[in-house]
């Protein structure tokens, strides 16, 4: 009976720690450009280029002309900020906070410009952010991004990620 007992608790035990291993594995395996609210980041990283321009998958042309939200890292340029007012900037996906930056990846398709209606304060440093606007595709290519959020309002968010 004791001996039962224990080699269920020890089969149980396995399962547990298994169960762990496999729900931290899956985490690890989902794409960092995990959906935020509103338009998820996911159909970005299948935006191709094409020629001079670029090709954008179908769920991620849906959303064109429409209102959409996206969280993320909002980076101030310095090109875009005079006297402490940012007139855009470029939104990256969550993944980019804390690491190093727009060098991290610098792939136009993984990154958003802001296009701000009217000037605003510059955050000091990079932010997390929640940015509201129309979303833009630039398929003939040749900007700073493949896609624009157009009329962007920003909400700055907690540091923490």
């Amino acid at each position: 009976m004791m001996a039962t007992r224990t080699v269920l608790l020890l089969v149980v035990g396995l399962c547990a720690i298994g169960a762990v291993n496999w729900a931290t594995w899956h985490d690890l395996q989902r794409p960092p450009l995990a959906a935020a609210d509103g338009a998820a980041w996911l159909p970005f990283a299948a935006i191709r280029k094409a020629g001079e321009g670029w090709e954008f998958p179908p769920d991620l042309a849906a959303h064109e002309g429409h209102e959409t939200v996206l969280s993320g890292v909002l980076f101030t340029l310095p090109q875009l900020v005079h006297g402490g007012l940012m007139d855009g900037a470029v939104l990256g996906p969550p993944s980019r906070f804390g690491c190093c930056g727009l060098s991290c990846d610098a792939r136009p398709q993984f990154l958003v410009f802001v296009d701000l209606p009217t000037p605003q304060p510059a955050p000091a440093k990079n932010r997390r952010a929640r940015v509201t606007g129309t979303l833009r595709l630039q398929r003939e290519g040749g900007g700073w991004t493949a896609t624009t959020l157009e009329g962007a309002r920003v909400e700055l968010l907690a540091d923490a990620p």
